[in-house]
């Protein structure tokens, strides 16, 4: 009966055991909702810190009127991470009281709390998103501003480009390239003018978000963009800064079709290796009648031409196996992994781990809603589609994963600098969300983050738009202790 869960519940916020406290707090939500506030407020009373934090996690199933006083109660605390976890729940506020709690967020002594609630502007009334990027644009963090650059999409769209203008200005290049990058959410009439200040950018990733951004600009407008930025990766490609060389050659394929052949071919003389290999890369983009000339360069130059198009629907996983096989075990570090054959043939294989590192593994693979706040559309870890005991008993279970059929990370870069700035955004925030999850990958290196293409109708890989990324192989993953 529901009296009794509460009674149950109330006892055990009451118990000396820490552990039974805390789990105590994870239950709340099956209480009475009329009982979840009095027994969020026990918690976020006790004395012991990840009792709170606990609880804190627990407001969003409090009655919906009653859920800011609990949330300012909780921004008060003087424990960072349950003032960390409180901003978090300021979506599930009253949409009128939001406001008035992000801004008291935005204010916190501590920067990530400050981060928290920058991300909780999206969730504000349209009408006051903008003040309050403003007030964060201005933070002194300049991952509280890079965070609120990333909310003027949700700004009222008559107000984009004022905040634009604002950010493009920061003294943080990471700022002014997530400020670009809201250049395709202006209204079209201002595009062209905010690329044009972004390309006179000093730093030359800032100048790449826009010339990314000239594809939204006005049809009749982009090629005049394109010729301009020609002119500037010429200038870009004789640089005495290999940095700027390199990311110049990234570039050409956003430049004027008619220049990119001599922007290759200057690329290809560049005394830096690096230089030379983005610039073969860039050869799929010259008018088609010019590359075969190119790659005839290319390779006098010792450089062997790869075609992404090929390399994105590669499994490597798989390259030495027979053709027959039924199950293989696969050699690695860590546990073991076996591949499966037949109709699962670089569908489905088989990870031997101990239980203890599947619990972290589920832990990230099942929170959707923290990486749909992140920024991804799908949950980017290796996907688990069954599990079973193994012979070992409790040493050891078997993971059943999904293959992600495509290049590693470390493979990919290795042949092309295609779409290299959003592949390492993305395994950035991969890397930065399991520090906030508390879990410990053991190796996260780039042969552990796989590529997804989007396909075509016709199955081939689709080169147009970035693809997706995934942290894989979790067999030595770990939750940290003070999780």
């Amino acid at each position: 009966p529901e009296s009794e869960r509460t009674e149950l519940i109330e006892m055990g916020l009451k118990d000396q055991d820490i552990v039974v406290r805390s789990t105590s707090v994870q239950i709340i939500e099956y209480a009475p909702e009329s009982e979840r506030t009095r027994l969020i407020e026990m918690g976020l009373k006790d004395q012991n810190i990840s009792v709170r934090r606990n609880c804190a996690k627990m407001i969003q199933y409090a009655p919906e009127s009653e859920r800011t006083e609990l949330i300012e109660m909780g921004l008060k605390d003087q424990d960072i991470y349950v003032r960390r976890n409180c901003a978090e729940m300021i979506q599930y506020a009253p949409e009128s009281e939001r406001t008035e709690l992000i801004e008291m967020g935005l204010k916190d002594q501590d920067e990530s709390v400050r981060r928290n609630c920058a991300q909780m502007i999206q969730y504000a009334p349209e009408s006051e998103r903008t003040e309050l990027i403003e007030m964060g644009l201005k933070d002194q963090d300049i991952y509280v501003r890079r965070n609120c650059a990333e909310m003027i999409q949700y700004a009222p769209e008559s107000e984009r480009t004022e905040l634009i203008e604002m950010g493009l200005k920061d003294q943080d290049e990471s700022v002014r390239h997530n400020c670009a990058e809201m250049i395709q959410y202006t209204p079209e009439s201002e595009r062209t003018r905010l690329i044009e200040t972004g390309l006179k950018d000093q730093d030359i990733s800032v100048r790449l978000s826009c010339a990314q951004m000239i594809q939204y600009a006005p049809e009749s407008e982009q090629e005049a963009l394109k010729k301009h930025l020609a002119g500037i990766l010429k200038m870009g490609l004789k640089d005495q800064d290999i940095y700027v060389r390199d990311y110049s050659a990234q570039m050409i394929q956003y430049a004027s079709e008619s220049e990119r052949t001599e922007l290759i071919e200057m690329g290809l003389k560049d005394q830096d290796e690096y230089v030379r290999r983005n610039c073969a890369q860039m050869i799929q983009y010259a008018p088609e009648s010019e590359q075969k000339g190119l790659k005839e360069q290319a390779r006098v130059l010792g450089y062997e031409f790869v075609d992404p198009h090929d390399l994105a629907l590669q499994t490597p996983l798989y390259k030495k196996t027979p053709q027959g096989f039924l199950r293989k075990q696969f050699e690695k570090t860590g546990s073991g992994t076996t591949l499966l054959g037949g109709e699962l043939k670089e569908r489905v294989i088989v990870r031997s781990i101990e239980p203890q590192t599947l619990m972290s593994w589920k832990e990230a693979f099942e929170n959707r809603e923290f990486w749909k706040k992140k920024g991804f559309e799908i949950v980017p870890v290796e996907p688990i589609v069954g599990i079973k005991p193994s012979k070992k008993g409790i040493k050891e279970v078997h993971v059943f994963t999904r293959v992600i059929p495509g290049p590693s990370v470390a493979k990919w870069e290795e042949a092309t600098s295609l779409w290299r700035n959003e592949i390492e955004t993305q395994k950035k925030t991969i890397i930065e969300g399991l520090a906030e999850l508390k879990i410990e990958h053991g190796h996260l290196h780039d042969g552990n983050f796989v590529l997804y293409f989007h396909r075509t109708p016709d199955g081939k890989a689709d080169l147009s738009k970035p693809p997706m990324v995934y942290v894989i192989d979790f067999d030595q993953a770990v939750s940290s202790p003070s999780k």
